[in-house]
């Protein structure tokens, strides 16, 4: 354990080196785990010293949900406190991690982020991690979504309370197409009805129009759908707050989440997570 502490301490940066990965298979990973939330806790109980930031990536990168969990709530807090400095420290921790959690919240927040200085950490952290994969952040935004259900012949399957639609995405209507794929790639932001209208170069009534002729349901529909789908992803997969998935996945408010998360599944988030 000391040894892998000081290979961390002596890379005087925000990186996991070779010589740790080398040692990965040598710890049993729940153990590993629960060393590294008992050191990121106590890291941060003695106020998070900036000269032991390494702590940061080790536990990202032996931790798990849990680690992931914490260090976002470090990074909420800490601007509040002046320490926006270590907050983009985190951020870019974060970017570095294997963990798919991980790199949705980066881009989540460099999407959308009240802290100007954490924002824009995030968008440089994520674009590296897309770099260090040889491909740019749009594609990396992709990959980590999760599989939103269409199937190879472009087909999706949705189930509105007694209403169950199929989506073919038909080559025909190019527009509302790519309009579809649009949302896919930024449900989570905020998103109108006049965006994916003036993406697809169509007025917005007709576009209205033509999508649910297409689709079968409305723009609003598709995407609550949309989001509620990777809200439940993210429940399932990751211990975040339900008030952060609420608004990692897109939606204003918790009342209006719950209610329409409550209507798709017939419970709320919290009650969902329980029941795993």
């Amino acid at each position: 354990m000391k040894y892998l502490a000081a290979c961390y301490a002596g890379t005087g940066r925000i990186s996991v080196p070779l010589e740790a990965i080398r040692l990965k298979d040598y710890f049993h990973a729940e153990d590993m785990a629960q060393w590294s939330m008992e050191l990121l806790s106590l890291w941060h109980e003695a106020n998070s010293d900036s000269k032991m930031k390494w702590v940061l990536p080790l536990c990202a990168y032996r931790g798990d949900s849990r680690i992931v969990t914490l260090i976002n709530d470090m990074v909420a807090n800490w601007p509040i406190m002046g320490r926006a400095a270590i907050a983009c420290e985190a951020v870019r921790v974060l970017a570095v991690s294997d963990k798919d959690e991980a790199l949705r919240l980066v881009d989540g927040m460099s999407r959308n982020y009240k802290s100007r200085p954490v924002k824009l950490a995030a968008e440089q952290a994520f674009a590296y991690a897309a770099n260090e994969q040889g491909i740019d952040s749009e594609e990396l935004a992709d990959r980590i979504i999760p599989d939103l259900g269409f199937s190879q012949c472009g087909e999706l399957v949705l189930s509105l309370g007694e209403r169950t639609f199929i989506l073919r995405l038909n080559e025909r209507f190019e527009r509302i197409r790519n309009a579809l794929l649009y949302i896919q790639h930024h449900f989570r932001e905020p998103l109108s009805l006049a965006n994916a209208a003036d993406y697809a170069g169509l007025s917005a009534n007709y576009f209205s129009e033509c999508f649910r002729r297409q689709v079968g349901i409305s723009f609003q529909d598709y995407l609550n759908e949309s989001r509620l789908q990777f809200a439940s992803a993210l429940l399932r997969s990751s211990e975040l707050p339900v008030t952060e998935v609420c608004f990692a996945a897109g939606f204003n408010t918790i009342s209006h989440f719950d209610r329409i998360f409550k209507r798709k599944f017939g419970c709320s988030p919290r009650e969902y997570r329980k029941h795993l």
